[in-house]
């Protein structure tokens, strides 16, 4: 019976034995499927960490490019007014002696008539420089026109034009038509300089 005894222990130990073996590698099976998965979840998990940074690079890099674009426009559009208004500052400057010059008295002659034709006949008051008060009289007399003529203007040339009751002024000075000039050339001459 010693035998026996014997021979059961030894049984129940292989059995011990072998039951441990399979607890074991079911244990190292499952600890693979659990590395094994962990490794995917961390690399999708990685993957989608790489995609977003990737996305917020690419957006950040947009802004810096659109911002750098709108500040060079910017500087452009503002180094553009900036000749713009220089080229009409000089003409301005060279329109100051435009009265010494012999066709001045022809170009104050054609403002006279364009003032007075824009208010249709009616009785005109014209606001003139007193540098220009016996040019205007002669213009005037030429025309065989009677105006009331005031001296209130210090310009480089031209009058301003008003009814009596001034309801109507017409701005036929040098300046208001470098100024209307500037107004509406300012786009052709961006496109003709530029190419805009």
């Amino acid at each position: 019976m010693q035998m026996t005894n014997e021979n059961l222990i030894t049984s129940m130990e292989g059995s011990v034995e072998e039951r441990i073996r399979e607890m074991m590698k079911k244990a190292y099976k499952e600890a693979e499927e659990i590395k094994k998965h962990a490794e995917v979840k961390a690399e999708a998990i990685e993957k989608s960490y790489l995609e977003n940074a990737a996305k917020s690079v690419e957006t950040e890099r947009n802004k810096l490019i659109y911002n750098v674009k709108a500040e060079s426009k910017m500087n452009v559009t503002r180094i553009k007014d900036e000749m713009l208004q220089k080229a009409f500052l000089e003409s301005k400057e060279k329109l100051g002696s435009f009265r010494e010059q012999s066709t001045y008295k022809d170009a104050f002659k054609k403002m006279i008539q364009e003032a007075i034709g824009e208010l249709n006949g009616k009785e005109v008051r014209l606001q003139i420089d007193k540098r220009d008060e016996n040019l205007c009289k002669q213009i005037l007399a030429e025309m065989n026109k009677n105006s009331e003529i005031t001296t209130d203007l210090t310009y480089a040339g031209g009058l301003n034009a008003s009814t009596k009751d001034d309801k109507v002024i017409v701005f036929n000075t040098i300046e208001s038509r470098l100024h209307k000039a500037t107004e509406l050339l300012k786009f052709e001459i961006f496109s003709t300089l530029y190419g805009d």
